[in-house]
């Protein structure tokens, strides 16, 4: 992924980003023509979970249709995953992402997703192969620097249900602390738009009874216009959390907080009842008129 070049010079306005996706993240269809059908539902699962996030859907084009084919029929020809290509092996189409505009991985591991739901993401192309019985899926991507259609995405979303309790930790660049593996909560994270910088100052995930998860905050890698936290252990199901991050975003201070359910349902405290009374101190300066429904202050009515 050698995209972090559009971070220094604004003059780029057109980024290919390669994502490449490890695993299917839902059943696709019954391959008829296997690679084509699961191509498009990759396409429409991709944008059903950029829709669930509040990020734009994106079209698909062509060109990156090829290239994300050409590549996962690199991958599934020769048994391999990866992010590079080896010349002279079958399917070879070239090195480096930046060559082939593809990777591989789930929406559920956090660098990945942070492509996957980027705000600034405006097509891409998926492409599929089962050659030599080897499943690969390969999304790549292009994002256009100059435009801003929100100001930030966060996933899971403010009231986002059914969200995984855990995750398995298995991604590279590793997100997690040298040392720890195996399951842990399901990564929560903001991607905010056009490369604006966004700074940890801190964060908590909160659950019901007010308890704070201990949680891991996760390194930037790539880009800075993101941030992530993982909680420590895995969620209890049908939960409601309270997540709050404090950042600095180019250079100010912003609190960004929400709240989503790992079951079908979402549990928010009701907003406090709106004030409908005076305020002390008026009270206590002010001789307050007392007036009856359709009288004036002489008493006389209207």
């Amino acid at each position: 992924m050698r995209w972090d070049l559009a971070r220094h010079k604004v003059t780029i306005t057109l980024v290919c980003v390669a994502i490449s996706m490890a695993l299917v993240v839902m059943p696709f269809s019954a391959p008829a023509s296997a690679d084509t059908v699961a191509a498009i539902d990759m396409l429409a699962l991709n944008n059903q979970m950029r829709f669930a996030v509040g990020a734009p859907t994106v079209p698909s084009d062509p060109r990156l249709v090829q290239a994300a084919q050409n590549h996962a029929n690199y991958n599934s020809a020769n048994s391999i995953t990866g992010h590079y290509e080896t010349a002279g092996l079958p399917y070879y189409t070239g090195y480096s992402a930046r060559d082939r505009l593809g990777v591989r991985q789930l929406w559920d591991a956090p660098y990945h997703r942070l492509g996957m739901m980027h705000p600034q993401a405006t097509t891409i192309g998926w492409g599929h192969s089962g050659l030599n019985g080897r499943e690969s899926t390969v999304a790549d991507l292009v994002y256009d620097f100059g435009f801003r259609a929100v100001d930030f995405v966060r996933s899971p979303a403010d009231r986002q249900t059914n969200i995984p309790t855990s995750w398995s930790g298995r991604e590279s660049p590793n997100p997690l602390p040298a040392g720890v593996s195996g399951l842990v909560g399901y990564p929560i994270m903001v991607v905010y738009s056009v490369g604006q910088s966004a700074d940890m100052r801190a964060a908590e995930v909160v659950a019901p009874n007010g308890t704070k998860l201990p949680i891991y905050y996760v390194p930037q890698q790539f880009e800075y216009d993101y941030q992530v936290i993982i909680p420590q252990q895995p969620l209890a199901a049908n939960t409601t959390y309270h997540v709050r991050f404090d950042l600095t975003v180019v250079g100010q201070y912003v609190t960004n907080e929400w709240d989503f359910s790992t079951g079908p349902t979402i549990s928010v405290p009701p907003p406090p009842p709106p004030v409908t009374t005076l305020h002390s101190v008026y009270v206590s300066q002010t001789t307050v008129p007392s007036l009856q429904p359709a009288a004036t202050s002489a008493g006389r009515p209207q």
